[in-house]
C-alpha cells in the first residue's frame, strides 16, 4: 500500500473524528524533527538568439595559415548544474507541549477555523489517538474526548408513556460539522498526517502499543467505520430513567460506535462513508 494512501487515510479519519479521544505522560522522547523536501524548479533554458551571424572576409596571406582547431567543449551534464532539493525541517514540539503547534497548524488548514470550535484545547493528539484505538474495537471513550458537547438536546415526540419517536430535525445537529469534515482536501490532509504523524505514534506506543502500528489501527478504525449500517427511520426510543435508549433491542446492543453515528441520521453517515469510500478507491 503507497503511503500516501496511507496518510491520506489516517488523515481524514483523524480530522472527521476529531470532533466526535487522554492521559498526559511525564515521560517525553527528546524532540524530532520532520523533514519536508520542495522540488527546484527546472533550469531555464536559454533560447536562440535571433541576432544574424557576422561574416568575415580575410586576407589571402591570412587564409594561408593552418586553420586553428578550438578545443573540444567540455561536457557538462544537466544533472550537474541542477542543485539539490532544499529540505525544510520543522522542529515538532514535545507531546506534552503540544497543543499549541497543533491548533496553530489546524487554523491554517481549509475549513481548520471551523473545527477548533468544536475540538478541546488540551491534550488533543493524545485524545485523538485514544479515540482512534477505541474505535477499532466499536468503542467510545466514556471520558476524555477531543471534542466539545453539541450542545442542544435531542429532539424527540411522546408517542406514549416513556415512549419516543426521535425526530429528523435531531440529526440536523450534526449538519454543520459533517459538511466542514467532507468538505477537506484531500492533499492537505495528507500533509496535515505527515506533519503530526511522529506525535501521533508517539502516543499510541504510551497506550501499550508499537508506534508503527498505528497507521494499521487508522485502518481498522476506517473500516469499523465504513460497515455501519445506517437505520431507517424512524428510530424509537425508551426513556427508563434519565438517558434515552434504543427502543429496538437490535440496536440498543450494537456498539457504542454504531450507535453514536446512527445519532448522527442517514444522510450524515452515508457522507462520512461516501467521503472515506473515495480514499480508499485511491489506493
Amino acid at each position: 500500500m503507497k503511503k500516501s494512501g496511507v496518510f491520506a487515510i489516517a488523515g481524514i479519519s483523524i480530522c472527521t473524528f476529531f470532533y466526535l479521544v487522554y492521559l498526559a505522560i511525564d515521560f517525553e522522547a527528546p524532540s524530532q524533527t520532520t523533514t519536508i523536501t520542495l522540488p527546484i524548479p527546472d533550469p531555464a533554458v536559454a533560447e536562440p538568439s535571433s541576432e544574424r551571424p557576422e561574416f568575415v572576409i580575410s586576407s589571402p596571406a591570412a587564409r594561408a595559415q593552418p586553420a586553428s582547431i578550438a578545443p573540444p567543449a567540455e561536457e557538462v551534464s544537466m544533472e550537474d548544474s541542477v542543485e539539490e532539493s532544499v529540505a525544510i525541517e520543522i522542529q515538532l514540539p514535545r507531546l506534552n507541549d503540544s497543543d499549541e503547534f497543533v491548533l496553530s497548524r489546524l487554523a491554517d488548514f481549509n475549513g481548520g477555523k471551523l473545527l477548533l470550535t468544536f475540538l478541546v484545547d488540551d491534550q488533543i493528539i493524545r485524545k485523538a489517538v485514544t479515540f482512534i484505538e477505541n474505535l477499532t474495537r466499536g468503542e467510545i471513550p466514556q471520558s476524555g474526548l477531543p471534542y466539545k458537547a453539541i450542545g442542544s438536546e435531542i429532539i424527540v415526540t411522546e408517542i406514549d408513556r416513556d415512549f419516543y419517536r426521535m425526530e429528523e430535525a435531531s440529526f440536523t445537529r450534526f449538519d454543520k460539522i459533517v459538511d466542514t469534515l467532507i468538505g477537506f482536501d484531500e492533499p492537505e490532509l495528507i500533509a496535515l498526517y505527515r506533519l503530526f504523524s511522529p506525535l501521533m505514534r508517539r502516543a499510541y506506543s504510551e497506550l501499550g502499543y508499537s508506534e508503527d502500528a498505528f497507521d494499521g489501527a487508522v485502518l481498522d478504525a476506517i473500516s469499523r467505520i465504513v460497515a455501519v449500517n445506517a437505520q431507517e427511520l424512524p428510530l424509537q426510543l425508551v426513556k427508563p430513567s434519565v438517558m434515552y435508549l434504543y427502543a429496538d433491542s437490535r440496536i440498543e446492543d450494537l456498539p457504542d460506535l454504531d450507535k453514536l453515528l446512527i445519532r448522527l441520521g442517514p444522510k450524515n453517515v452515508l457522507q462520512l462513508q461516501s467521503k472515506l469510500k473515495s480514499i480508499e478507491a485511491q489506493l
